[in-house]
């Protein structure tokens, strides 16, 4: 039996007491004392993180707004300035942690100029964004996720110059909610300043579970882009997918259930895309549904119904045949519910589907992907397919149903072109260019740039020759390639024009 310290089991004790204590001054600071004692040496900071004691130090740091000198702005309650002094006291403990154990070799940590980010400095005084120990995946591998994380502290909890509400200083992540979750656990809203380019736009991270840092597993982002409204973009591969399919699959008018919906980011893109289509989404937990509509954007709209429950007993619930398309996205914290990797489950979905209807589930990466495969396979028959990312391979998504040709795709993007004409939508977003049915066996969609050439063309691969092109070639070309967002090439990101390839 692992034997553990008093001062880990300390820290692990106030880090689960503080998210217990919000808003509860009281039994903050005693929850704070407790860490103040504990919190010593590498075992015990790490226990903070693996209790997810972060996030609620910075929450707590960041009630009391400070100027650059992190001097307390006049007229806020004492009660909440002890405690912010506590957690910044915590949280500087932490970092000084870190850099006590970069000291022997060489590295310390510091600002290149007065206000700005955090960089890791080696011997000869070149700064780096990362801690060394994560400049390799083969290192970064060799620690633990809780390790990983503590590294990455410096950089992301410490103020940045002045620039908020009156003059206010700026955190590289802002805490915008915490919540301590009867059915999901602890649920956390963060901004997420961009530290490479302090020009570009913050990201809006939706957190269940233990925050694994800025790069680490979230349910769901969003880019904070002025002048984007709801359901503009899409910001990663299966999301696209998924939209992708329920698109082709709904003809613009069916009704479309979702399993999960996180930040709402797929939901409120068929809202905006889709808009005679009926859209149920189901999700387990009411505080992710209160997130996704407060800061996600989640329209509220007549064609939206959310249900709060369980997905499981929602489905095997339904009518027969009832739903065109049903998308399953049910991921909490990066695992797939054992109570849904089940053949019975997809059972449940074979039958709730319409004759001719569409199932696709994100079935996430690896093992897990394999293993879910293969029971999706087992009820779905030769019908089941995976769709996986060509990028990098992190997503995995399975899709039964009908393909659609070309020319239903090219109705289904006129439509929302003409829908959302007048939006004041940056770029134009309808990222996902053409779907191309090949061989009845492959199907591919391309998202990239329109240029005026392309938007100029008559509706998309309509023409037969453009049909017989994609046939015989297995892709078309697109010009540039980029997200759905319609913004510059992404270094690296270039799959040859094709966003995802069908694998039997």
């Amino acid at each position: 039996m692992v034997q553990v310290s008093a001062t880990v089991a300390s820290a692990r004790s106030a880090s689960r007491q503080l998210w217990g204590a919000l808003g509860d001054s009281t039994a903050a600071r005693a929850a704070l004392a407790e860490l103040e004692s504990a919190v010593s040496d590498l075992d015990s900071a790490e226990a903070v993180v693996a209790a997810n004691g972060v996030l609620p130090l910075l929450h707590l740091a960041q009630a009391v707004r400070r100027a650059p000198d992190l001097s307390p702005i006049p007229g806020q309650p004492p009660s909440a300035l002890a405690c912010a002094d506590a957690a910044l006291l915590v949280l500087a403990r932490l970092v000084a942690i870190v850099e006590a154990e970069l000291r022997p070799s060489g590295w310390t940590v510091g600002e290149l100029e007065e206000g700005g980010p955090v960089f890791y400095i080696d011997p000869e005084d070149e700064p780096h964004p990362a801690h060394p120990a994560l400049h390799s995946d083969e290192t970064a591998e060799m620690l633990s996720t809780e390790r990983c994380t503590l590294y990455s502290l410096p950089r992301v909890t410490m103020p940045l110059a002045a620039g908020g509400p009156g003059g206010a200083i700026l955190w590289p992540v802002w805490v915008d909610r915490l919540t301590a979750t009867a059915a999901c656990g602890d649920l956390a809203v963060l901004t997420v300043a961009d530290l490479e380019d302090q020009t570009g736009c913050p990201a809006r991270h939706l957190i269940l579970g233990t925050w694994e840092g800025p790069n680490g597993f979230r349910e769901s982002e969003l880019e904070l882009e002025d002048g984007a409204p709801a359901g503009a973009h899409l910001e990663n591969w299966y999301q696209v997918t998924l939209a992708g399919i329920a698109l082709l699959a709904a003809r613009g008018c069916g009704r479309i259930l979702v399993l999960g919906l996180g930040g709402g980011g797929v939901t409120a893109f068929l809202a905006r895309h889709s808009p005679r289509s009926r859209l149920e989404a189901v999700e387990l937990c009411p505080e992710v549904v209160d997130a996704a509509r407060s800061h996600f954007g989640l329209p509220g709209v007549d064609q939206l119904t959310t249900h709060v429950g369980d997905a499981g007993a929602f489905v095997a619930a339904a009518e027969p045949g009832t739903y065109d398309v049903i998308l399953v996205d049910v991921y909490t914290s990066g695992i797939f519910p054992p109570s849904l990797a089940t053949e019975a489950f997809f059972q449940t979905l074979r039958k709730a589907v319409a004759a001719g209807g569409t199932v696709a589930v994100n079935a996430g990466a690896d093992e897990a992907a394999a293993a879910l495969r293969g029971t999706f396979q087992a009820v779905f028959g030769a019908q089941g397919k995976a769709l996986v990312d060509p990028v990098d391979a992190e997503n995995v998504v399975l899709v039964a149903g009908a393909t659609v040709s070309p020319a239903e795709w090219g109705t289904v993007v006129t439509a929302s072109r003409q829908a959302n004409a007048t939006s004041n939508i940056p770029d134009y977003p309808f990222g996902l260019e053409s779907v191309t049915q090949m061989d009845g066996e492959q199907l591919c969609v391309q998202w990239g740039a329109p240029t005026e050439e392309r938007i100029e063309q008559d509706e998309v691969l309509s023409a037969s020759a453009g049909r017989k092109k994609a046939s015989k070639q297995g892709k078309i070309k697109v010009p540039g390639n980029t997200d759905t967002t319609g913004s510059t090439p992404k270094p690296g990101n270039d799959p040859k024009d094709t966003m995802w390839d069908l694998f039997d």
